[in-house]
């Protein structure tokens, strides 16, 4: 008898075991950031009269020089890919309560920022999307990318209070994209940590992330321009009722006079 409940007993445990194991086995861990600035290192940028510093400490903060002003943002990793970015971001707090914090960096109190890396297989595409970024803004963002595949993106927006900063890994194949057309080295400068090291590398993704992710970036564009169509169209409806109008005035003005 005692053998029996031994056994018993036994059994139970090691289904018990087995059953934690396997919980521990499908358990979801959250995904590893694909960031770009190692730990302790700073990134500098110079164009066109506009430069911005910024550093990364040994979390997921970071902190943005500019104007002679400092701002620190408290990113956090994504947990799923938003437009092919896996990597860390903060959305800032809202501009309404913005407005009453102390406006110690010229009427800018808020990071709206994101640091990434994003997966291409395909050249002609990749350069698409850097001259989306341009086009995006109309030009009101600082843009620059280096040979090394790194780009940077920013730029202050007074009425939202806000200091917008995009950090960007441009991987091609797994790899840095090496030798970018329109890159400017001298624009870009690396302050090393210890170790001397500067970026990262790519993280290693498999093709559908590649797929999704100009799958996505497409699907923005889509939309956004079919925005704009129905914008211009307004503007060209206003435009023509407008004159329309003008004429009408015009012939009411002569009928007038005569």
């Amino acid at each position: 008898m005692f053998n029996t409940i031994w056994r018993t007993t036994w059994s139970s445990t090691l289904l018990f075991i087995l059953f934690f194991a396997t919980q521990i086995s499908h358990a979801r861990y959250p995904p590893v950031p694909e960031m770009v600035m190692q730990i302790n290192t700073s990134l500098e940028v110079n164009l066109n009269g506009s430069t911005i510093k910024i550093k990364a400490d040994d979390t997921f903060e970071r902190e943005y020089e500019f104007d002679g002003c400092k701002l620190k943002s408290h990113s956090s990793p994504r947990s799923s890919r938003w437009f092919g970015s896996l990597g860390i971001s903060d959305a800032g707090s809202e501009p309404f309560f913005s407005f009453f914090l102390p406006s110690a960096c010229k009427g800018i109190s808020r990071t709206v920022v994101e640091e990434n890396q994003l997966h291409f297989d395909d050249a002609k595409f990749m350069y698409q999307w850097l001259a989306s970024r341009k086009k995006m803004a109309n030009g009101s963002y600082n843009s620059v990318w280096n040979s090394e595949g790194l780009s940077v993106f920013w730029q202050t927006v007074p009425g939202r209070v806000q200091l917008s900063v995009d950090v960007v890994l441009i991987c091609l194949n797994g790899q840095p994209a090496k030798n970018l057309e329109g890159a400017i080295d001298t624009a870009i400068k690396w302050y090393p940590n210890e170790q001397a090291q500067t970026m990262r590398h790519c993280n290693p993704v498999d093709k559908n992330v590649v797929r999704e992710t100009r799958h996505q970036i497409e699907g923005f564009w889509t939309s956004t321009e079919f925005m704009f169509k129905q914008l211009r169209e307004r503007e060209e409806s206003y435009k023509a009722k407008k004159i329309q109008q003008e004429k009408q005035e015009a012939e009411r003005n002569m009928n007038k006079a005569d």
